[in-house]
């Protein structure tokens, strides 16, 4: 019984997952369409500055946290830090891993509505990530380093982007 009770939980899961990319992808078009194509443009770049922020992140939320046992007096004020950039951190990988599945979704060929193409991107990113080692520990990583680099050139760049390449057929 508890196997067909996490078997469901996994399922149920994957599918609200799937779910939650399209529906942010559906909610922000417009900038899901600038992330698409700065990841059409940029994927290297995307990666280099998402590895660069991720690993910063990483050691700033460490920091505050050490922060916070050192100083009792005022370890709320550290451990509210350490939330913060946590939920910006997950904010951020969540819109670009939405753009990610936009992109996947459209290069796959999927045509009509953007959120069929969306849902068939989402789940092919869901399904190549949960692939037992390969999946776990190589390729999602990657594909969160991209997320987040395209999230933060769709958000801080300055200038517009380039007109696409891919454009999803209607």
């Amino acid at each position: 019984m508890e196997m067909l009770g996490l078997s469901l939980l996994i399922i149920f899961t994957g599918i609200a997952t799937i779910a939650l990319l399209a529906a942010v992808g559906l909610l922000m078009d417009r900038s899901m369409q600038q992330a698409r194509i700065f990841l059409e443009k940029n994927l290297t770049r995307a990666f280099g500055l998402g590895f660069a922020n991720t690993v910063f992140l990483i050691l700033l939320v460490g920091l505050f946290l050490g922060l916070a046992n050192l100083l009792p007096a005022i370890q709320w004020l550290f451990l509210l830090l350490a939330a913060v950039i946590s939920i910006w951190f997950t904010l951020l990988a969540l819109f670009g891993l939405s753009a990610l599945a936009d992109f996947l979704g459209i290069r796959m060929g999927v045509g009509g509505h953007p959120f069929r193409i969306r849902v068939f991107g989402g789940l092919l990113l869901l399904l190549s990530s949960i692939a037992p080692y390969i999946g776990w520990f190589l390729f999602f990583p990657i594909m969160v380093f991209i997320a987040l680099g395209t999230a933060y050139l769709t958000f801080f760049r300055k200038t517009s982007p380039p007109d696409s390449i891919l454009e999803p057929t209607e």
